[in-house]
């Protein structure tokens, strides 16, 4: 069994008492393998997935694979996974892959996993990515005020416009974050102006990126919830 594509030479002999030696020169030609069975993620912007690329290692001796990703939608956290000789039927390395969008709709890329003892696989990877899910809800008690996290998962940095949909909740009005910087977003419930105890208040703090590579407005959503001591 080949573990690598390319040309090479080899001998067959044949022997007979009666007749006596055979000698042929052979030229095998072992071809590229093709792909792998997809891998096929799906997820919210800022949001990741990931799953598990699996192959069989033939290589009679201890080898190192290498993975590379040729989207950077997709990454792999090891780039480099040991694998133990195959034996007789292989053995199963496993390479974890992570989806994390940078976009609406399909993306699409490689993973190579290569090794000079164990030969090259293929793992075609397809991603979709559909717009953020609510999140929440986050309780915050009268004056006072609670981290909301929230990562940039663009490539680049850019402003995000902050609101509130709730006059008794406020938060600041823009944040600039660095391209796949997690930040924590302060948000504050005022409560009662009079100082006195309300019911529970909802409401959203809304995060808005107004210009996406995309060309659509994308909102996060994150449901508030304002008690009062009391409560």
């Amino acid at each position: 069994m080949p573990l690598k594509a390319g040309r090479s030479d080899a001998k067959i002999v044949f022997n007979s008492i009666d007749l006596g030696q055979y000698i042929y020169e052979v030229e095998l030609l072992a071809t590229p393998a093709g792909p792998e069975r997809a891998l096929i993620f799906k997820t919210g912007l800022g949001n990741s997935q990931v799953l598990q690329a699996r192959l069989i290692n033939y290589s009679k001796t201890k080898v190192d694979y290498t993975s590379k990703t040729d989207n950077a939608d997709f990454h792999v956290e090891k780039n480099t996974q040991p694998a133990t000789s195959g034996g007789v039927g292989g053995t199963e390395v496993t390479i974890e892959v992570t989806f994390e969008p940078s976009q609406l709709g399909d993306s699409k890329g490689t993973l190579i996993v290569s090794s000079g003892g164990g030969g090259e696989y293929i793992f075609p990877l397809v991603g979709h990515c559909h717009h953020p899910k609510p999140q929440g809800p986050f309780t915050i008690r009268a004056g006072q005020s609670i981290p909301v996290q929230f990562k940039n998962v663009f490539p680049a940095p850019t402003t995000f416009l902050l609101s509130v949909d709730n006059s008794l909740f406020s938060v600041k009005q823009s944040e600039l974050i660095r391209a796949k910087k997690t930040i924590n977003i302060m948000v504050t419930y005022n409560g009662s102006p009079s100082g006195q105890a309300l019911p529970v208040q909802t409401g959203k703090l809304i995060i808005t990126n107004p210009k996406s590579t995309s060309g659509q407005t994308i909102h996060w959503v994150f449901y508030l919830k304002g008690v009062s001591e009391k409560h």
